[in-house]
């Protein structure tokens, strides 16, 4: 993080909440029911739009023991690039932010210490065809609360997908 905020402008953490079963980090005995997703700019932090720091995303474990799910990281992307921008993804896993951009026509820049996982995200953007995205940009946006309004943002009960 203290690396990346030499290099990049830090922008905001937002907070992806688990559905269903929490991830246990064993040498804490913490069961964790969210995890971070950082943003950072490559220059001034331009928003066109008002956005939630908080959403929620059905899990997806086809492909491997910590994938991420496709739909929230379709909608981050969607959010804070355009076609053509660079993306990192300094924990690649099984390659979701690699996959997502593809079909985004985003480049993307992944690193992972598992070698496994590394294969694995290889051959899942290989196998990835540039369209047909999960989500319509339709949904980008959510309306600004009043101070004293509580809001839950959820992207399973806003979405447009496909049929």
């Amino acid at each position: 993080v203290q690396m990346l905020g030499q290099h990049l402008k830090y922008v905001w953490q937002f907070a992806t909440v688990f559905d269903g079963q929490k991830t246990s980090i064993h040498d804490r005995h913490i069961r964790s029911g969210w995890k971070p997703l950082l943003v950072y700019s490559n220059g001034p932090y331009q928003p066109t739009d008002w956005t939630v720091d908080v959403i929620t995303a059905p899990k997806e474990k086809k492909r491997f023991c910590y994938q991420q799910p496709e739909l929230e990281a379709e909608v981050m992307i969607r959010r804070f690039t355009k076609e053509g921008d660079l993306c990192l993804d300094a924990f690649c896993g099984s390659g979701t932010t690699a996959s997502v951009c593809k079909r985004l026509k985003r480049k993307c820049v992944t690193t992972d210490i598992d070698a496994n996982a590394v294969v694995e995200a290889r051959q899942r953007v290989a196998d990835t065809k540039v369209g047909d995205p999960l989500v319509r940009p339709r949904i980008m946006t959510a309306r600004m609360p009043m101070e004293d309004d509580d809001i839950e943002y959820e992207l399973k009960s806003s979405l447009s997908l496909p049929a």
